[in-house]
């Protein structure tokens, strides 16, 4: 159990930042990414394990975390002065416009817009496809999907109704497709360079053989 949450971790961290070339006069390029199930009988602390062995990865988690905030803060003193500035070239551009209808304003209004910060993510635990998609394009080097007991999510894409989420996950099982959302009522064209997933979860014998069994 330590030992195939480690590897999936690494694979989760590593994403699309190394790739494999196994041919050397080929392009066959392969994402690193990993998809794993710990299937263990009730009692064999398989949850425990895996949750500690993550460890390293929730210090990197709480790095983020601190990285966000700090980031934020600044973002949002910025977003003060940008729009104080705004307001000035407003104010300069009027009394110009007034001496000269013809004058070209656009030195004067233009204000550089300011970034809002991301926050670096490694882990998605419940999320549905569109928010997931949303992360990726945030995050494009990739990130871990885990869940405690894989089974339930993998019995919630087989509903008639999450033919979208399994196209998805499929998509991020080869780590390197790119994919692209457009329906009414989002943004339109919400492109992901890459779709890259790692999957780590566990479950019983008996669930998974019941799920294979239906």
């Amino acid at each position: 159990f330590v030992a195939v949450a480690i590897i999936t971790s690494l694979a989760a961290v590593l994403g699309r930042k190394v790739v494999v070339r196994p041919q050397a006069r080929t392009d066959w390029t392969v994402i690193p990414n990993l998809w794993a199930l710990a299937v263990g009988r009730p009692g064999v602390l398989k949850s425990p394990a895996m949750e500690a062995t993550l460890a390293p990865l929730k210090r990197l988690i709480a790095k983020a975390n601190e990285l966000y905030k700090a980031a934020f803060e600044d973002y949002k003193l910025n977003l003060t002065v940008a729009k104080v500035r705004a307001e000035v070239a407003e104010k300069s551009a009027r009394k110009q416009l007034e001496k000269d209808s013809n004058v070209d304003l656009s030195a004067i209004l233009a204000i550089d817009e300011v970034a809002e910060p991301v926050l670096k993510r490694y882990i998605a635990n419940d999320t549905s496809p569109a928010s997931l998609g949303e992360l990726l394009r945030q995050n494009q080097n990739g990130l871990l999907v885990y869940r405690d007991e894989l089974v339930s999510l993998l019995k919630g894409l087989d509903r008639e109704d999450q033919a979208e989420g399994r196209g998805f996950y499929l998509t991020g099982w080869g780590g390197d497709s790119p994919y692209t959302f457009d329906r009414i009522g989002r943004v339109p064209n919400l492109h992901i360079e890459a779709v890259c997933l790692s999957v780590l979860g566990g479950t019983q014998p008996g669930r998974l053989a019941e799920y294979i069994g239906q």
